[in-house]
């Protein structure tokens, strides 16, 4: 696989080891996320949206014998680890690629719960469920925790993404001791999705009390809640 942009369409040479031609390929499947070459995850998006059409078609037939309780158990069972899986690699691509997902979680949840007459957000805090967008954020904000944190569990290559605002500069600003990371200009949307660009934006925007809780659990709670929380608004 060759990554590269849609200006890149220029002939290239074949790859040869050991005398035998390597096959190019458009995407590939790895640890069970489909990886293209753009890096758009439009075909991993789309093997999600037929595990969760087939999850939602199971939870229709058999929730008339079954109670809200088993109903909200399984689709934490059926389709949640599917929505969740990797999320924090491709949950950020186009919205519009990710917006059946969005969808079909929607009527999931309103099959769960069989009110009709409940708005989106309104859907999601009788459900205590979080939307796809705040999936992705929970675990974008987690991933930052443990970076200031409990950095040992994390991948160099990931720990090297990021930079503390005291590790950039001494200066006497409100940032400074209050757990922010740096910030990344980033020009193509590609890269404002990435990790790196997101992040950080994402982080500095929690606020000090929760960003200073001291253990992951205790902040998965009450970040989580302010997710909640913030369908309200």
């Amino acid at each position: 696989m060759i990554f590269k942009n849609n200006n890149l369409d220029s002939p290239l040479p074949d790859l040869i080891l050991d005398g035998v031609t390597v096959t190019r390929v458009q995407s590939v499947k790895f640890l069970g996320v489909l990886v293209d070459e753009k890096l758009t995850w439009k075909n991993h998006v789309t093997v999600v949206e037929k595990k969760l059409s087939s999850a939602s078609f199971i939870l229709r037939k058999i929730r008339y014998k079954i109670t809200q309780r088993t109903a909200l158990t399984l689709y934490d069972t059926l389709i949640l680890p599917h929505v969740m899986y990797c999320n924090i690699v491709w949950g950020n691509t186009c919205k519009s690629y990710t917006s059946n997902i969005v969808r079909l979680q929607k009527r999931a949840l309103r099959t769960c719960l069989e009110n009709k007459n409940l708005t989106t957000h309104g859907l999601f805090i009788a459900a205590m469920r979080l939307p796809f967008v705040n999936i992705h954020n929970f675990q974008i904000a987690q991933l930052v925790y443990h970076y200031f944190y409990n950095d040992q569990v994390l991948p160099k290559c990931i720990i090297a993404l990021f930079d503390k605002i005291s590790e950039i500069h001494q200066h006497a600003t409100r940032s400074l001791d209050n757990r922010c990371l740096h910030t990344h200009f980033a020009r193509l949307n590609i890269r404002k999705n990435s990790i790196k660009i997101c992040a950080p934006v994402l982080w500095n925007k929690i606020s000090i009390n929760l960003r200073q809780i001291k253990f992951i659990e205790h902040f998965k709670t009450q970040y989580r809640l302010h997710l909640l929380k913030s369908l309200n608004l």
